[in-house]
């Protein structure tokens, strides 16, 4: 196993940075007093997302996604993690995250390897409390993505999500019509990674940087 991976599997068993790491990309979040927000004792509806890691030009890529254009998914057109809903018939989270990653993108789940998790995330706009998992593959995947799920797949590298600059601000008008003011996002192959995303992205990025 790279070295990096070995010290990044250690580093998810340790006590994770957790919310206030996620908070630092949400504006709203960001004032609160208590990042301890509300998460319904029982939510209506779960989900499993895979921040899936793989070697590129001998620097390790996060495998992102741009979700396809559907009229009534109120995260139509924008960036996420691979994965989604969790199913009676997944069992575990750590299962329906590589059944969706698989079903998306197309790379088998015993390509993949799940080194750990991270915190966990209610997104009120939706009700999902999303369960997030790291996973690597050990060469370059081939991606197949889902052409009904899929529009677009984006490769960044670590290094560039590390990069102060790659942190920007906008305003922009969300698909529901709201303009959102102040927007902190991640800048990634001229698209914008935001909200719920970039919440799970800033906590991986902080364990990163928490390596010895």
């Amino acid at each position: 196993m790279d070295d990096f991976i070995k010290k990044l599997k250690h580093q998810l068993s340790q006590p994770l940075p957790g919310i206030e790491a996620q908070a630092k990309m949400s504006s709203f979040r960001r004032k609160m007093k208590d990042f301890n927000y509300a998460i319904p004792e029982i939510p209506k509806r779960e989900a499993a997302v895979m921040c899936l890691l793989f070697p590129k030009n001998n620097q390790w890529h996060i495998a992102l996604i741009e979700r396809a254009a559907h009229e009534k998914d109120k995260h139509s057109g924008q960036i996420s993690f691979p994965g989604g809903k969790y199913e009676e018939s997944d069992k575990t989270y750590k299962y329906a995250a590589l059944r969706e990653t698989e079903e998306e993108i197309g790379i088998p789940m015993n390509d993949m390897t799940v080194i750990g998790k991270l915190t966990q995330l209610y997104i009120p706009v939706s009700d999902y409390l999303v369960h997030p998992f790291v996973a690597y593959c050990s060469k370059a995947p081939i991606f197949t993505p889902e052409i009904n799920e899929v529009a677009l797949i984006l490769q960044p590298s670590i290094e560039h999500l590390l990069n102060p600059n790659t942190i920007q601000e906008k305003t922009f008008n969300s698909p529901n019509g709201w303009e959102l003011k102040d927007v902190l996002h991640y800048s990634v192959e001229g698209k914008i990674v935001w909200g719920a995303t970039s919440m799970i992205l800033s906590e991986f990025l902080a364990v990163v940087e928490n390596i010895n």
